[in-house]
């Protein structure tokens, strides 16, 4: 099955679920112990994402933006060691 790239059409999560989405990764984060995802698997989640249609380069101020409605990401997302792709790429 072959995906189209994103559409400028295709809007992603709103403000409030972006904000919501963050507090539940950032809370995950905390009760880690802030664990880093090492450097070799920062770079394959960002090749992925990357090369994923559903990723703006250039959304959420240049940080990039997953438009998943679960999802909303920055490219610092890739970064928690306990966080995943919300439709499994990683």
């Amino acid at each position: 099955m072959r995906i189209t790239p994103i559409s400028h059409k295709v809007q992603g999560p709103s403000i409030t679920e972006k904000a919501a989405n963050l507090m539940r990764a950032l809370r995950k984060q905390a009760q880690s112990g802030a664990k880093i995802a090492p450097k070799n698997e920062r770079i394959r989640r960002g090749k992925i994402c990357s090369a994923c249609p559903l990723w703006n380069k250039s959304g959420n101020l240049l940080l990039g933006e997953c438009m998943h409605r679960k999802c909303g990401c920055t490219k610092f997302k890739r970064l928690f060691l306990y966080e995943s792709c919300p439709i499994g790429k990683w």
